[in-house]
């Protein structure tokens, strides 16, 4: 029977994080300034919310493909998901709207293949694995654009805004604001 990584415990996913880090435990070890004992030691007793931080930074700035696995499987062990918002300040209004748009659209469509799959009782482990990373960047876009317009609201507070995010604009180019 295969296990999905959604499935294992966040612990872990930890483990094999830090054991395919490369160098191995030893070098995430040294990076972390511990013992190679005291890091398998902390590994197996369950690391206290800092030393996880720490192992999945240090992951990240390695550049691992699996850097946020174990943060995943605790979200989903608590009935959530991880959803890392990526910066797109350097990104103009106009094109985070379009690029929405089009995750909107690729999300309605594959939403109705699933819904066919599903109907017709076709669906399985293998393809829900491929959907899954499709949904969750969705969602991120989603989260990001949220955030910026959270953090233009609390930077800008009541001053008049220019753009596609303010009221007038919105009007003027036939929008529906919700």
């Amino acid at each position: 029977m295969t296990v999905r990584r959604s499935e294992r415990s966040p612990e872990d996913l930890l483990y094999d994080m830090v054991s395919s880090y490369p160098g191995g435990v030893e070098a995430m070890a040294q990076r972390l300034g511990l013992r190679v004992k005291t890091l398998y030691h902390k590994l197996q007793e369950s690391p206290t919310t800092r030393e996880f931080s720490s192992m999945m930074h240090k992951a990240e700035e390695a550049g691992m493909a699996t850097a946020h696995e174990p943060l995943q499987a605790l979200c989903f062990r608590h009935g959530g998901i991880f959803l890392p918002i990526e910066d797109f300040e350097h990104i103009s209004d106009d094109d985070i709207l379009k690029g929405v748009a089009c995750v909107m659209a690729q999300m309605g469509s594959m939403a109705g293949a699933v819904n066919d799959a599903l109907d017709a009782g076709e669906i399985c482990d293998r393809q829900m694995e491929k959907i899954e990373p499709k949904v969750r960047k969705s969602f991120a876009v989603m989260a990001a654009l949220w955030a910026r317009i959270k953090g233009r609201v609390k930077r800008d507070g009541s001053k008049p805004r220019r753009g596609v995010f303010a009221p007038k604009a919105a009007e003027a180019k036939g929008r529906v604001e919700l």
